[in-house]
């Protein structure tokens, strides 16, 4: 396993950086990224460039921003990560977004923000051969296609793996998740449902968790409320950072759901209940929420949180058949050494 550091401006790339991060995880590496300590442009320098140069890889990802610039220094964080990575002889792979990909107006630089970040993409031209995104979707296979393959210089070639991991029969797990489904949508009250998909990281559970949104339950939905209305609404929500309390992790698990869906709301979201109100998801009759658990990541919290979440967050008395469908899947990652124990307190 390599230990890769996902470099890149915050705000205006966080489904991008997710995208990256869901890649490398899925080739079977570890992911080195300011999410694991502080989720802003304004993260800890000595802190990013200390993991820099701890890693094996570094991914360097750039669209209009050029980034942060902390006090004292005369480059942005971004930069700094990129020529620490260089100077240590790091690998560095280098995706820059396609300029004709449309843009939102707030993340455009002015001035002397673009002057910078244009002579800062000048010396990634100079120095890589680089490749281009267009989505989040074409960030991660490009991160996948990059990590396949071998450079000539072994020396500049960390041993990263094959591209293609162990495949595993997700049969069963298929039968039963079909079976668990089906049943409670023959309810009259459509209860939240949650899945637990786990396994060692190299089995994928993010793959597999996918293939089931777009095959039977994609045909479920169709199914179920016709072609035009059977539209299903799948996102991604972070899971709270590692090292906080019980409750900071409680308030980050609410703000992250409520960021994704409205970011502009001025409520906060007390009652998982409340998202059923949301203007974003008035026409889709199935919302599926996906949340990534690391092993690594595990504390004390965990397990509480997890209960809380699932009892109390979500309240299954408040809802009904009016409401949207909800499906929460959990994908828990771990690793061999992780796997006797870890499970034994998740469903115990």
């Amino acid at each position: 396993m390599a230990k890769i550091y996902i470099s890149s401006t915050y705000e205006d790339l966080k489904d991008y950086r997710e995208a990256a991060y869901k890649a490398v995880r899925q080739l079977g590496h570890q992911a080195i990224c300011m999410e694991d300590y502080v989720a802003c442009d304004e993260r800890p320098v000595d802190k990013c460039l200390s993991d820099v140069r701890n890693c094996d890889a570094y991914i360097g990802i750039l669209a209009w921003r050029y980034g942060y610039i902390p006090e004292d220094y005369d480059k942005s964080i971004t930069h700094l990560e990129y020529e620490a990575a260089r100077a240590k002889g790091i690998p560095c792979h280098i995706f820059l977004l396609d300029q004709k990909v449309p843009w939102p107006p707030d993340f455009m630089p002015g001035d002397e923000e673009k002057k910078r970040r244009n002579e800062f993409k000048a010396q990634l031209n100079k120095n890589h051969t680089r490749m281009e995104f267009n989505s989040p979707d074409s960030l991660a296979h490009k991160v996948a296609v990059s990590f396949g393959k071998k450079s000539d210089d072994p020396k500049r070639d960390p041993s990263l793996g094959p591209l293609v991991h162990k495949l595993c029969n997700r049969h069963p797990q298929f039968k039963k998740f079909w079976k668990f489904f089906t049943g409670n949508m023959k309810s009259e009250c459509r209860n939240p449902q949650f899945v637990f998909i786990h396994g060692d990281t190299r089995e994928c559970p993010d793959s597999f968790a996918d293939r089931l949104v777009k095959t039977c339950l994609k045909n479920y939905a169709v199914n179920e409320w016709g072609i035009d209305n059977g539209v299903i609404y799948s996102i991604e929500i972070r899971w709270p950072a590692y090292g906080l309390d019980f409750k900071q992790q409680q308030d980050e698990l609410a703000f992250n759901l409520l960021n994704k869906f409205d970011p502009t709301s001025p409520d906060e979201l007390k009652k998982a209940i409340q998202l059923c109100r949301l203007n974003a998801l008035a026409r889709y009759p199935l919302v599926i929420i996906n949340h990534a658990i690391y092993s690594s990541k595990w504390d004390d919290c965990a397990v509480p949180l997890l209960n809380w979440y699932i009892e109390e967050f979500w309240n299954k008395a408040s809802w009904n058949d009016q409401h949207p469908v909800f499906l929460v899947f959990f994908k828990i990652h771990y690793s061999e050494d992780d796997k006797p124990g870890l499970l034994d307190k998740l469903f115990s």
